[in-house]
């Protein structure tokens, strides 16, 4: 878990998925934070280039995901909108 991140008051709390609450309330971590779970966390250890590669991979492939659903969503949105009708003059 992260409380203000990218900021020189930056705490950071490694645990176990089991132990994580347990973690957060011995090193007094209050809302807001980032729980950062997997391949991610995997990069930040040291546990070798490996461990980095399939980090960076990870957060590409998510990147990849989260920016074309958005572009399929917004395609397929405006295949359903009715074209602009012109509007009358008030004249």
């Amino acid at each position: 878990m992260t409380e203000v991140a990218t900021t020189p008051e930056q705490r950071v709390t490694r645990a176990t998925l089991g132990t994580i609450a347990d973690a957060a309330d011995r090193d007094g971590l209050e809302s807001p934070v980032v729980t950062v779970i997997g391949a991610v966390t995997a990069a930040g250890l040291g546990a070798g280039s490996l461990a980095e590669i399939l980090g960076f991979l990870a957060v590409v492939a998510a990147t990849v995901n989260v920016v074309g659903g958005f572009l399929v969503t917004d395609r397929m949105l405006r295949m359903f909108r009715r074209p602009r009708q012109p509007k009358p003059d008030k004249t």
